[in-house]
């Protein structure tokens, strides 16, 4: 690394599973850097064993961080390159990185993200879910009011949601699924990803319920579920929705507009008000977090 007034910190992918995942330009990094920042200093000694490579290691998780952001700020102004690394995957994704990142750009310090192994786009890859766009969760919210309101968002979203999951909390992750989302929703399960049992299940939400109920499952484990089906008459009503929308933002009232499109719609004038005025519950809802 050149000398410079001040240090670059690097965000720094690892192996998700499989050593091999990671890239040359990584290695280059890890061995340039004067500090490797790692989530579990023993697990990353284990990579760079492996690839005979000696940079000092220092702690850097979700109970140190504030305690320890001032010194590594500190040591990136005066000069020193710093590589950012988590467990596995991309550091600042599900992981407290993100504010060390965020605190650099502030204090002026150049941020060069690495690219990597990833859990999110090779279990997508692996799912073969239609489409190319997804919703990435992480790990859905531990407070059960606010982990409800994102189970209801799975729900209803049209895209493959991803969602990562501890093996001790599987189980209730798959029951709560199957409440919100129905049995026979498709779902890939994506587990030990590039590891020596790699194992990537798709089936209804019931099914692997019924199968981890017997089986304890073990690993790191990713889901892809499915996006939700709208059905031809809740697409009818949406575009009709669309439409009360643009006549009420041309200048008509809810009144005039409802039964300007009851005509041109051959439909009751309170089918259309029932559907706006439903559709107006629910953003004022959203608005306000409900």
């Amino acid at each position: 690394m050149s000398e410079k007034a001040r240090g670059t910190l690097y965000v720094c992918p690892t192996p998700i599973g499989n050593l091999g995942d990671i890239t040359l330009r990584a290695l280059a990094c890890l061995r340039d850097v004067q500090l490797i920042l790692a989530e579990d200093t023993r697990h990353t000694k284990k990579i760079l064993e492996h690839y005979d490579l000696h940079t000092p290691l220092l702690s850097y998780h979700k109970y140190n961080r504030a305690a320890r952001e001032h010194e590594i700020i500190r040591r990136l102004q005066q000069g020193e390159d710093v590589a950012l690394v988590s467990n596995a995957g991309a550091p600042a994704v599900s992981d407290p990185g993100a504010e060390l990142v965020r605190s650099a750009r502030e204090n002026n310090i150049t941020v060069v993200p690495l690219p990597g192994a990833s859990a999110v786009l090779t279990a997508f890859i692996a799912a073969g879910m239609p489409g190319d766009r997804f919703v990435f969760w992480g790990f859905l919210d531990r407070r059960p009011a606010q982990r409800e309101k994102e189970l209801k968002l799975v729900a209803r979203e049209e895209k493959p949601s991803i969602i990562f999951e501890a093996p001790h909390r599987l189980q209730q992750l798959l029951e709560e699924l199957c409440r919100h989302l129905g049995e026979e929703r498709q779902v890939v399960i994506a587990r030990e990803l590039t590891k020596k049992y790699e194992e990537i299940k798709s089936a209804p939400l019931k099914e692997h319920l019924r199968y981890y109920q017997e089986h304890e499952p073990k690993g790191e484990l990713t889901l892809v579920v499915s996006g939700a089906v709208i059905e031809r008459e809740q697409l009818a009503q949406q575009e009709v929705v669309k439409k009360v929308a643009a006549l009420v933002e041309a200048g008509l009232s809810d009144k005039a507009a409802e039964k300007a499109l009851s005509v041109l719609e051959n439909c009751s004038r309170r089918e259309i008000y029932n559907l706006w005025m439903g559709e107006k519950t629910e953003c004022i809802k959203r608005n306000l977090n409900y």
